[in-house]
């Protein structure tokens, strides 16, 4: 390739003039943050209702909720699930908000709530995590996918010995599935 190159000046200057192009047409698409985009804090409340019916929780737990939440501020949403036995609300802080007098505000009108039925227990309440991802690594080798992983849970223990990485998700691989054959005779 170095040959051609060196015989040819004229297809080097015009692959390095396609390059420049095609540089200058991707600047705009690239993205440029001098912040990281953080996404609002989520609060959860967990009621649980045992035996209850989804439209029984509906009605006894989510519009209580909705009720007792809907005059804190900064709220963005509220949104609540009506399953069978449980009652689940997350209500989402508005960009900008602090999210410690959130949090104690949620807690302190949930809490309040003193006509939920008898048998319905504490509700739990609980911010949501956050995280961004901050790294990608990409493994790869010549060996089998069980092998990559293995390796890969290997370098994931390694990683987290570091104190300022919290948290690695590993990607890409399927679940263990354990499996069983047995031969056609042995099974008649």
């Amino acid at each position: 390739m170095i040959r051609f190159f060196a015989a040819h000046p004229t297809a080097a200057n015009l692959l390095m003039l396609i390059f420049l192009i095609l540089g200058i047409m991707a600047v705009p698409k690239l993205q440029r943050a001098t912040l990281p985009d953080f996404t609002p804090a989520e609060v959860q409340i967990i009621v649980p209702y045992p035996g209850a019916s989804a439209e029984d929780v509906e009605e006894a737990i989510c519009q209580r909720i909705e009720d007792a939440v809907d005059g804190i501020n900064d709220i963005e949403e509220v949104r609540c699930e009506a399953r069978e036995s449980m009652g689940t609300a997350v209500v989402k802080l508005r960009e900008g908000g602090n999210v410690d007098y959130f949090l104690e505000d949620v807690k302190t009108e949930v809490e309040a709530i003193d006509n939920f039925p008898e048998q319905t227990e504490l509700p739990i309440i609980k911010p949501l995590g956050r995280t961004d991802p901050v790294a990608s690594i990409a493994i790869t080798g010549p060996m089998s996918a069980t092998d990559l992983k293995a390796y890969a849970e290997q370098i994931k223990d390694s990683l987290l010995l570091v104190p300022e990485i919290s948290q690695i998700d590993i990607e890409g691989f399927s679940d263990h599935q354990i499996r069983i054959e047995l031969p056609s005779h042995a099974l008649r």
